[in-house]
């Protein structure tokens, strides 16, 4: 069974959050002689997108039916981002069913705002806790229930069904 990976990207989306899960998974798909992943980068409108730096990249629009991973990556451009009320519908909508949802570093922050994180343990880099404005120090950001992310490591958010 060939597994569908979605990679959701925004403006201003770090290109390393997008390069490295995409190449783990191609390469997992390698490993298997092929045919175990089908790795997308989406957006919320099919077109180019241009990302932290200047790098643009062509992306799908994002599909109606819930993959089996939904992937939202980090980046400056997350809280614009996690402000696009289409996009967080969008990602709370693909998350639905999805087996596996995730984040790379600050997609955290978009998952958070989809109400994904609500009640549910989660941890991410204590870089990215200074950024979600909640007022406390580097190593005591609030809970996800509140909105906000916890402030403890690794730099990186997944939660299985």
């Amino acid at each position: 069974m060939r597994r569908k990976i979605l990679i959701l990207v925004y403006p201003q989306a770090q290109p390393i959050d997008i390069a490295g899960p995409l190449q783990a998974f191609a390469t997992a798909d390698d490993e298997v002689g092929g045919g175990a992943y089908e790795v997308r980068v989406t957006a919320l409108d099919r077109g180019s997108v241009t990302l932290a730096g200047g790098l643009t990249i062509s992306a799908s629009a994002l599909p109606q039916r819930s993959p089996d991973t939904l992937l939202v990556v980090g980046g400056p451009g997350v809280h614009a981002a996690r402000a696009n009320a289409s996009l967080v519908r969008a990602v709370r909508r693909l998350a639905t069913d999805a087996r596996r949802v995730c984040s790379v570093c600050t997609g955290a922050f978009l998952l958070a705002s989809s109400g994904l994180l609500d009640g549910a343990p989660a941890v991410n880099s204590q870089w990215s806790s200074r950024a979600c404005g909640c007022g406390r120090t580097r190593s005591g950001c609030g809970t996800a229930g509140c909105g906000r992310l916890p402030g403890s490591r690794p730099a990186s958010i997944w939660r299985w069904r």
